[in-house]
């Protein structure tokens, strides 16, 4: 067994509900940095990916003689009440201990007070060996700009530099550069754009970890699925089902809110469904119902009144300022169980009359499919 495992959140076979451009590129980084070691993969080292909304760190168990650098894992979702919360996530932490499993964990959420002495706790005693956390608390990333901020290839590549004295060269910097592009919704570099579309493809995130990581950015191969992927997508946003509320915010602003159902299907990824709200419809907001249920959030870049992970917190979510997810649990409410093309206006006026009692805002009635002319 490799002596060094990187993991960040998705599934390595693909399916790639769950996981993004940060969490492929934050592997595609510690790849290349381990390559450029001398560090060959199989031997020295492996990469693999967690479902963090299912499963936790309970894959990791079997682990062994490892040292594991965990990156791009809200430390929120590993206390969720079903997985056994702070007592269960300490088992968990004692057991890699006692299999001789050193731990890193490197993450770029923000965190409440109460999250961060947990894990500061884990850290004095022991069962993590290095803690890089988000320094801000969800108001703070609210009102912060990106620039403010780091991605969780970011705060990897510092982790890198200052405690493995590990030197990051162009690939890697790029790599860092596109990641923090995407993750903060900028969407300012068309190439890391492309990337983007190819990860809501499905296609295998560790194979794409591995072309990043060798510097390869684009090829024949990558280009066959992107253009697949964006004729799927433009034919699935065609299915969406709309539903709009104007938000009163604190200020007094008024924004435009679209509430959208999902395809029964999984095809489309909320990435896309999302800069389609966004940029062509114009909300400021967008709230993506699936049929799982899950809920998943998407806030205008230059929208700073609202934070998407502070709003889906009480449904045991979390998230950024501009992206967020939750999903229906065993222990924990959630605004609905079911949804359907039937009852979809019901249920979004459902969640909405919490999501804006959560923002703080006052929800008005909007004419249904309106989109607005002028650009976000």
């Amino acid at each position: 067994m490799p002596r060094y495992l990187y993991v960040s959140h998705g599934s390595p076979e693909g399916e790639n509900t769950r996981t993004d451009f940060d969490a492929v590129a934050s592997l595609a980084l510690l790849q290349h940095t381990a390559m450029a070691k001398g560090f060959r993969y199989g031997r020295d080292f492996e990469l693999d990916m967690i479902d963090y909304y299912s499963s936790g760190l309970d894959r990791l168990l079997q682990r062994r003689n490892t040292e594991i650098l965990l990156a791009d894992i809200p430390p929120d979702v590993l206390l969720k009440p079903e997985s056994g919360g702070r007592d269960g996530l300490r088992q968990r932490l004692e057991k890699l201990r006692a299999q001789k499993v050193i731990l890193h964990f490197l993450d770029h959420h923000p965190v409440t007070r109460e999250t961060r002495a947990i894990f500061e706790e884990f850290h004095r005693n022991g069962l993590i060996r290095s803690l890089w956390i988000c320094p801000f608390c969800p108001e703070e990333d609210r009102v912060l700009d990106h620039t403010r901020k780091l991605c969780a290839t970011e705060v990897t590549a510092r982790f890198l530099e200052r405690v493995w004295n590990v030197p990051l060269d162009e690939t890697a910097r790029r790599i860092m550069r596109w990641a923090h592009d995407q993750d903060f919704g900028l969407r300012e570099i068309p190439e890391a754009n492309r990337i983007s579309v190819v990860i809501g493809a499905d296609y295998p995130p560790l194979k794409l970890a591995d072309c990043l990581s060798r510097g390869i950015f684009w090829n024949r191969e990558l280009a066959a699925v992107h253009s697949r992927q964006e004729e799927k997508t433009q034919r699935l946003l065609r299915e969406l089902r709309y539903h709009w509320r104007r938000w009163r915010l604190a200020s007094g602003r008024r924004i435009d809110v679209v509430y959208a159902l999902m395809p029964p299907h999984h095809g489309l990824k909320v990435t896309a469904a999302g800069l389609h709200c966004l940029q062509n419809l114009h909300a400021r907001v967008a709230v993506f119902l699936h049929r799982d249920p899950f809920l998943s959030i998407r806030i205008n870049p230059r929208e700073n009144e609202l934070h998407a992970g502070e709003m889906l917190r009480p449904f045991g979510g979390g998230g950024h300022r501009g992206a967020g997810s939750a999903g229906a649990g065993p222990h924990r409410p959630f605004p609905y169980r079911n949804v359907t093309d039937e009852n979809f206006p019901r249920v979004a006026q459902t969640v909405d009359e919490q999501l804006s009692r959560l923002a703080r805002a006052e929800s008005l009635p909007v004419t249904e499919g309106r989109a607005r002319k002028r650009p976000a």
